[in-house]
């Protein structure tokens, strides 16, 4: 991860990781963006993770940034995310995951042009571009976009797993121009392009 939080204003470009995180500490960071942790309404643009992450205890990756509130453009993800982590039901749940070859969750942002190539492997709220989208109810324009995305990357997860986008948490999300080719397997609300809405 190159940098932990991206501010209004602040503008991340031409940015590549190459590294190869793989671990089994149960103890070991609950979060992982491949470029940040967070965008922050700043912009990420013409960056690319070639990183691959194996974890037992993170439930919240992603491949560029893990929580996206600003712009994410032209961004590619060649990394494998592999979450070997399986959290016991609790309420007929499956809690906590956010996994994305872009972003794990998108709060209002805005996705633009962007490719995942990776395999996604995770458990809830898992996709090819976006694992979740929520509305986001203090500053404009609200609801999150995707557009011009294409995953071809391998996508599988339990319930809401989706070729672009896992699970669309309050059915506000816009979809344009986007395209799946890969391979997208679950066990409950699966779709090649959103999962759940």
């Amino acid at each position: 991860m190159l940098t932990n939080l991206v501010y209004s204003g602040f503008l991340v470009t031409y940015c590549i990781t190459s590294v190869i995180i793989d671990t089994n500490n149960p103890s070991a960071s609950l979060f992982f963006g491949g470029i940040t942790f967070s965008n922050y309404d700043g912009t990420i643009s013409h960056c690319v993770n070639n990183s691959n992450n194996t974890t037992k205890s993170s439930y919240y990756l992603s491949g560029i940034s893990l929580i996206n509130m600003g712009t994410i453009t032209n961004c590619i993800n060649t990394g494998k995310i592999l979450n070997t982590y399986r959290r016991p039901y609790y309420d007929n749940i499956y809690y906590d995951a956010y996994i994305g070859g872009i972003s794990g969750v998108s709060y209002g942002g805005r996705i633009l042009n962007c490719i995942n190539l990776g395999d996604i492997d995770g458990t809830d709220h898992t996709g090819g571009i976006v694992g979740t989208n929520y509305y986001y109810y203090s500053a404009p324009p609200f609801t999150s976009s995707i557009s011009n995305c294409i995953n071809s990357g391998y996508v599988n997860g339990r319930k809401r797993v989706g070729g672009i986008l896992g699970w669309d948490y309050n059915n506000e999300a816009t979809i344009t121009n986007c395209v799946n080719t890969g391979v997208v397997e679950g066990e409950e609300d699966v779709g090649t392009i959103v999962g759940k809405e």
